[in-house]
């Protein structure tokens, strides 16, 4: 017969060995984006038609994107989404983008990692990466 003591601890030991990780939590998210500054120029007649996409990286599911603002380097959108199948913990990529008919070209990117919105939100505006020569700015909330 194991004593009562030694029983106690193989009963703790297996239990916290054997639980399995609880999956994270789909959770309300929602994003508003307000608008941008100084994107670049990309149109021949020099203007850009910006539109801004939002997702979870690599999860093309939780995807929402604003309108289009035709021959606008300033553009103002007051979008409000709330992302679909967003899971606590997992971070934000906002993409700002030109549309073209049959292509596109990227005015600029950011990634929000979760913790940098997810205990407190998050309210102001960004310097966009990967903006090819110009410093353009988006306003998220």
């Amino acid at each position: 017969e194991v004593p009562k003591e030694q029983f106690d601890i193989v009963t703790r030991v297996v239990s916290k060995t054997t639980s399995t990780p609880v999956p994270p939590q789909t959770v309300a998210l929602t994003v508003k984006i307000s608008y941008a500054l100084g994107l670049r120029k990309t149109d021949f007649m020099g203007k850009s038609d910006p539109y801004v996409v939002v997702q979870v990286p690599n999860r093309i599911q939780t995807k929402v994107e604003t309108h289009v603002k035709a021959g606008d380097l300033n553009p103002v959108w007051n979008c409000e989404f709330e992302v679909p199948g967003y899971k606590q913990g997992e971070d934000l990529v906002f993409k700002v983008l030109d549309k073209d008919p049959g292509s596109f070209d990227t005015l600029g990117v950011i990634t929000f990692p979760a913790t940098s919105f997810q205990e407190t939100g998050f309210d102001g505006e960004v310097l966009l990466e990967e903006a090819k020569g110009s410093k353009p700015y988006l306003k998220v909330s």
